[in-house]
């Protein structure tokens, strides 16, 4: 236990161990989030440690938020971009924007911490390589519809997104509530940092919605909803977060 002998090393060790099981409680397997979560309890209260202020007040110190460029400045951008966009900022702490033109070349710029960046990179080419492959699919075993491409790429992501979100909420009834308080905590102050990151690199950012699809072809959106519940998205980059873990299945 701590007392006033402990240095800050230990206290720095003992802030690791418990953030290693906090993401651990996220775990869908039930018994694993739950034997996590007694665990930093029992952690935590042996060296007067409140769990609800540990992702809060240690993590937002971890590192602070950068911007990175992805890809290369194409004149266009994928067609799945702003779906895979979409889910990368609903559901992995980072934000997304464009800049650029066809003839400057579209750039595409992640803010977030240096480690969801990197999580961010591995989606968004795992994620625009799976969408095209699962279109090529469905388009060889379908070849009179070469119209529907979009259609079934909204259904991928639509299908993705509703599995995402299915998932995250089994891991949040899982989570003790002081811990999911504290978590919620953090991820406002990081979308804050993330803005006005956003504001000082681009002061003059706009943000803007596209219409969907007008002409929207039912079966290829039903095909692709059926593709994306499939899509499992796993990697080595799970470092921490309690939310990382939704997405592995």
């Amino acid at each position: 236990p701590m007392n006033n002998n402990t240095t800050s090393s230990d206290r720095e060790k003992i802030i690791n161990k418990l953030t290693k099981l906090i993401a651990l409680s996220g775990s869908l397997n039930e018994h694993e989030a739950n034997s996590a979560l007694e665990k930093a309890m029992q952690i935590a209260l042996e060296n007067n440690i409140e769990l609800s202020q540990l992702s809060f007040e240690e993590k937002k110190k971890e590192t602070k938020v950068t911007q990175e460029q992805v890809g290369k400045g194409d004149a266009r951008l994928p067609i799945t971009h702003r779906y895979v966009a979409d889910i990368i900022k609903k559901y992995f702490n980072v934000d997304v924007i464009t800049s650029g033109s066809r003839d400057t070349g579209r750039k595409i710029w992640f803010f977030g911490k240096k480690d969801d960046i990197d999580f961010a990179k591995y989606l968004n080419t795992y994620l625009s390589n799976t969408m095209m492959n699962l279109w090529y699919a469905y388009y060889r075993q379908n070849p009179s519809k070469k119209a529907a491409r979009e259609s079934f790429i909204v259904g991928v992501w639509q299908g993705l997104n509703q599995k995402l979100k299915d998932n995250k909420e089994k891991m949040e009834s899982v989570i003790a509530e002081n811990v999911k308080s504290g978590y919620q905590l953090m991820m406002v102050d990081n979308k804050t940092a993330i803005k006005n990151a956003i504001d000082v690199f681009f002061p003059k950012v706009r943000y803007t919605t596209r219409k969907p699809t007008s002409n929207v072809q039912y079966d290829a959106l039903n095909a692709g909803y059926s593709q994306g519940q499939k899509i499992n998205v796993h990697s080595g980059l799970n470092s921490g977060s309690p939310l990382k873990s939704m997405q592995l299945s």
